[in-house]
């Protein structure tokens, strides 16, 4: 037996799978030097990516680290159930993983970003060789889509960069669960839709969703017409299995979220205003073929600078257009569709499709910025243009030299017409501006400066391909890489990295100014702002690094009491927030006005609004407490008083929360609209808060299992047929 093994492990070099594995060594090699400022560690990322999403990382590390899941985030807004976060990234393996074993630092969140583009590449590869297109093919666009203007645009959000990692995985295996129809692919379908569930940015599930449905819909109305009755059966079978797999492994992240929907703003329906925030304007369309003109000027784009980028590479690009000249599949007909209406929901307010989705489609009024539609037009024009360049190689068009030759004119045209509205200093653009962030450039600059490029990069591609004799695919796939690495270096000091900071300068802040473990907060709240502690690319929600329970924050997953209390009684929480995390309540308070928190404006008044019946609240001579221990889990506090008294927790209220006084259970009372609050008796009290919301960890039991099921499952799969398989085709990709 282990002879046989052997020999198949001699067999399986000799396969086409061992062509694969040295693809994915070169989409590796590639992705590191592509984004090298990244990968070297050399400059952190930025944005959010700093800001937003490596708090609530850096936390996750420091609960796994001190054996604590974590449920709770007590740094940030008092306290919110940050597990319910569908971007905090708590349910998503692959934070588990480097959060368990090495903890988060500025160098784990750059690994984790690189880790996705390098996946991202793999899946696109794959996705295009199901579809029928060459290995060749395929990995050209593998690399045009690991350096398209999503991951440069938006390489600040970690969740839309999980997002793109994620989708060519489920396409690709639904596609073959449709060919194939075997019960593996429906569960990889599943397996890729919880990564995406819990590691990406809700809005492309939602989009997916979509777009898998139609795909559901369109197969069944073909075999129910094709009276393939058996066929259409399991095809229905094995949908039924993707969802039920699917919903045992997001068991824990629906509950979550079903657990704490009433509490959560961000749960609820978006105005249409919001909704319609940072599209992908029509003047971003510039992007297609010179994305350095979007590296600045958002207002002229009406967008954030990170939805402006649309681009998949200037040869790809030429491509796409001869497709457009050339015989053309019913598979690429329907790919090509669907980017088109993609990009038009895209333009948001500027068309009405994206209004109309949001009036007439469920789920469609959720999430904001429409620009994350272009995303699907990307995958959908690069694979257009993998079939273009495909019949280009089988049949040597000879219509791409006359549309090279248009794009180089009409370049030179731009070029000419930049050049009259803005001085172009070449020399200057190309030794210095061209790669800060801001540099002062003008949109028609940096317009012109790219197109100079890519008409020198194009017009060497066609000098090579008339005289030389290297292969078109070697040439393709050389100025390919060219082309993207040059593009991304242009913009990623824009939306990649700080170029004014060094990782390891960073790093060394971090080693000697981040709290480990879980310190007792001894300083009134008030004291304990989210922004003190400002270090270059450190300027909000640093309360996580530094451990302090914080009142303030920047997150849009709020507890809707708690913004209430700060924006419309903001002179009663001025004065309560002078206390300590906890404190004894001496004056009440029964309703809110301007008079009563003026009258009663000191630290130990307390709003009551709940049941509180035969609950008296009165000034106490003899009081202290001290909190013993503190994690995100659980607070231990000793409570001394000379009567009974109110104990006030200043975190925010939640089902989660259980305490005892005296080992004995104990109500928890609502407080100033979302505070805690107990009773004690008079004497020495031993007080325990502790966090623990039954439902989700039932249901987190649940998830981890049927994850571990479906991981042994795939592997004792993909071990009992070893053998390698020929790659499935679409009968029209050709």
């Amino acid at each position: 037996m282990n002879k046989n093994r052997f020999g198949f492990i001699g067999e399986y070099f000799k396969s086409e799978r061992s062509f694969d594995l040295k693809i994915y060594f070169f989409l590796l090699i590639i992705t590191i030097a592509g984004y090298y400022n990244v990968s070297l560690f050399i400059h952190p990322l930025k944005w959010d990516m700093i800001d937003q999403y490596y708090p609530y990382r850096y936390l996750i590390g420091e609960c796994f680290k001190n054996n604590i899941f974590p449920y709770w985030q007590p740094y940030q807004l008092l306290g919110i159930p940050f597990y319910a976060d569908p971007s905090s990234g708590v349910w998503y393996p692959v934070t588990w993983i480097i959060g368990f074993f090495s903890g988060y630092n500025v160098y784990a969140l750059s690994f984790e970003f690189m880790l996705h583009i390098f996946l991202a590449s793999v899946g696109f590869y794959l996705l295009s060789k199901t579809i029928g297109l060459s290995k060749w093919v395929a990995l050209i666009l593998a690399v045009c889509y690991a350096f398209s203007g999503f991951f440069v645009g938006n390489s600040q959000h970690i969740t839309y960069i999980i997002s793109a990692t994620w989708i060519p995985f489920i396409l690709n295996s639904y596609i073959l669960l449709i060919k194939n129809k075997k019960g593996i692919h429906a569960v990889a379908v599943s397996l890729f839709l919880f990564l995406l569930t819990t590691g990406g940015y809700p809005a492309f599930g939602i989009i997916l969703f979509y777009h898998l449905l139609i795909i559901f819909i369109g197969i069944s109305i073909y075999l129910l017409l094709k009276k393939k009755r058996k066929e259409l059966l399991k095809f229905l079978k094995l949908n039924l299995i993707t969802f039920f797999v699917y919903g045992l492994l997001a068991l824990s992240f629906f509950v979550s979220i079903l657990y704490n929907k009433g509490q959560i703003g961000r749960f609820s329906t978006i105005d249409l205003e919001n909704i319609l925030f940072s599209p992908f304007s029509p003047k971003c369309l510039v992007s297609f073929i010179s994305p350095y003109a979007v590296a600045g000027n958002a207002d002229y784009f009406n967008t954030d600078l990170s939805m402006s980028n649309a681009y998949f590479g200037i040869f790809s690009f030429a491509f796409f257009l001869l497709y457009f000249f050339q015989k053309k599949s019913k598979l690429s007909i329907l790919i090509l569709i669907a980017g088109i209406l993609n990009l038009l929901v895209a333009f948001g307010g500027y068309l009405p499709f994206r209004e109309f989705l949001y009036h007439y489609v469920p789920f469609m009024d959720l999430f904001r910025f429409p620009s994350v539609f272009r995303y699907f037009t990307i995958v959908s024009f690069l694979l257009v243009s993998g079939f273009s360049i495909q019949r280009f190689i089988e049949n040597k068009n000879k219509k791409l030299f006359f549309i090279i030759l248009s794009m180089i004119s009409a370049f030179v045209i731009i070029i000419l017409i930049a050049r009259s509205m803005d001085y172009l200093n070449l020399k200057n653009m190309a030794t210095d501006l061209a790669w800060k962030f801001p540099n002062g450039s003008t949109i028609a600059q940096r317009i012109a400066f790219q197109l100079v490029i890519q008409s020198g990069l194009l017009l060497i591609f066609l000098l090579f391909y008339r005289f030389s004799k290297i292969k078109i695919h070697y040439l393709l796939l050389s100025f390919v890489i060219l082309d993207m690495f040059i593009a991304t270096r242009l913009n990623s000091t824009c939306t990649i990295y700080y170029e004014e900071y060094e990782s390891k300068d960073i790093r060394a802040f971090e080693k000697q100014n981040f709290v480990s473990g879980f310190p007792v907060p001894d300083r009134p709240v008030t004291e304990y702002s989210d922004s003190t502690g400002y270090y270059k690319c450190f300027w909000r929600n640093l309360s996580s690094y530094y451990k302090r329970p914080a009142f303030d924050g920047y997150n849009s997953f709020q507890i809707q009491e708690c913004e209430k209390l700060k924006e419309n009684h903001y002179s009663f929480f001025k004065e309560i927030k002078k206390n300590s995390l906890f404190y004894f309540a001496d004056t009440a308070i029964f309703k809110f006005d301007s008079l009563t928190a003026l009258n009663y404006g000191r630290p130990g008044m307390v709003f009551i609004e709940d049941d509180f019946s035969g609950i008296k609240v009165k000034p106490l001579k003899n009081k202290t407490i001290t909190i013993t221990s503190f994690s995100p889990e659980k607070i231990e506090v000793t409570a001394e008083c000379d009567d009974d008294a109110l104990v006030v927790f200043m975190q925010n209220y939640n089902k989660g929360w259980q305490a005892t006084v005296n080992n004995k259970v104990a109500k928890i009372h609502k407080a100033n609209m979302t505070m805690n609050s107990i009773m004690v008796p008079p004497g020495t009290n031993k007080i325990i808060f502790s966090y623990k919301p039954f439902p989700v960890t039932i249901a987190r039991y649940i998830s981890f299992a049927s994850l571990l099921f479906v991981i042994f499952y795939l592997l004792f799969i993909l071990y009992r047929k070893p053998s390698g398989s020929k790659s499935t085709k679409f009968p029209e990709a050709s």
